[in-house]
């Protein structure tokens, strides 16, 4: 079993809420600031938003590639050195990011960035969490603190951002917030995580039993589909509104409501006293429908305007799932043992679909002028993934406790 040998990390709930806080930050500063500064950013040096966004995108396929050999470490060694090591360079990446000057110094930081977000984002914090012994469900609450707090990152560091680069200027607002990280990522992950002296590896044969396993298969199925749905429609909706006749404040309003609604989507998962492959199979129907109903949503009227509103809140239940059920289904249907390994290869599935989903988005609306194929291929995707997920449970290996 994936246990150290000596003194495990103790999980309770200052522990799951010091990681929700490190989450935050490292949500915030690494991938939410972006789509503030690419603005001003774009408006100082010049640089196309595909240039931009095409360099960004270089960071997230990094983080995706090395997701693999940090769950190697995570196995070996543990979390604690990679997440103290990964907010120190997520502040020196912020750092050089304020002083870039070309497009390749540009790209470079990007990769950098890549590196960070493999080091910070949810894959070691949740192997902190699966690493100690507990009942499910505690675990699974642990895991819903994490990715609760975490999950008003857009909400707290997007107005930050803007307000820091309209005052102070997008060079200044990244030192500001490579302090932030360096003073908030750091002490927490030495302080929070204990060290491990050593962790057992996973059999090869094991790892490589699960990944040619139908559950494995179809769960990178649901989660990639859930994801590329979720990007390609975070970077479209608000356009899509200002086409329908919404002014683009109120547009904007709508992608931050539903970011709100994925903290509601991981509290209804938790709480629901029902099979978690039930729940989230029928949120992610739900985000199905959501996609047609926006089909309807053609000008300000109440009518329109309410079907908004139902369609906000079912797509923004669906979009933190994903983060929920790598930290709580994956270990509960491989074990803690495989957890590293195992969730190391859905990450690069993941960061993928992640990457994809914007750049299929795009590509769609430009080569047909129209915004409903992008409608409706999200909708399939949704539908795709919520009949994904009961096949998943269906194949589950029925021969493993998790502990």
């Amino acid at each position: 079993m994936w246990e150290p040998q000596t003194r495990r990390v103790r999980t309770g709930t200052g522990l799951a809420a010091g990681l929700g806080v490190t989450e935050l930050v490292s949500w915030g500063v690494l991938v939410y600031a972006f789509g503030v500064l690419v603005v001003p950013m774009h408006d100082e040096l010049g640089w196309s938003f595909a240039t931009l966004n095409t360099a960004y995108a270089g960071g997230m396929l990094v983080s995706g590639l090395v997701a693999v050999p940090a769950g190697w470490w995570l196995r070996r060694h543990g979390a604690r050195g990679l997440m103290v090591g990964g907010s120190v360079l997520a502040s020196a990446v912020l750092v050089a990011w304020s002083a870039v000057r070309t497009p390749a110094q540009f790209v470079l930081v990007s990769l950098f960035c890549g590196l960070a977000m493999a080091a910070t984002l949810y894959e070691p914090a949740f192997a902190v969490i699966v690493e100690r012994r507990g009942d499910p469900k505690d675990r699974a609450r642990a895991i819903v603190i994490v990715t609760g707090i975490a999950g008003f990152a857009s909400v707290v560091f997007v107005p930050l951002t803007g307000q820091l680069s309209t005052a102070h200027g997008w060079r200044s607002a990244l030192l500001v917030l490579a302090v932030v990280t360096l003073l908030v990522g750091a002490p927490l992950h030495a302080l929070l995580i204990r060290p491990v002296a050593h962790c057992a590896a996973t059999p090869r044969a094991t790892v490589r039993e699960f990944r040619s396993s139908a559950s494995f298969r179809w769960l990178s199925v649901c989660l990639s589909g859930s994801t590329a749905m979720k990007t390609g429609f975070g970077v479209s909706v608000v356009a899509y509104l200002v086409s329908r006749g919404y002014p683009l404040r109120h547009a904007a309003l709508v992608g931050g409501a539903a970011g709100i609604c994925q903290v509601g989507g991981r509290l209804l998962v938790s709480w629901l006293r029902l099979p978690t492959h039930l729940v989230c199979a029928a949120v992610f129907a739900g985000q199905s429908v959501a996609a047609v109903l926006l089909i309807f949503v053609a000008d300000r009227r109440l009518g329109s305007v309410l079907l908004l509103v139902l369609a906000t809140v079912l797509l923004g239940l669906g979009y933190g799932i994903v983060e929920l059920l790598r930290g709580t289904l994956v270990v509960d249907y491989y074990g803690r043992t495989a957890y590293p390994t195992v969730n190391a290869r859905l990450a690069t599935r993941v960061v993928a679909a992640r990457t994809a989903g914007p750049l299929l988005a795009g590509w769609v609306v430009t080569a047909t002028g129209s915004y409903l194929p992008m409608l409706l291929g999200g909708s399939a995707l949704a539908a795709l993934s919520a009949v994904a997920m009961l096949l998943t449970h269906r194949a589950r290996p029925r021969n493993l406790v998790s502990g």
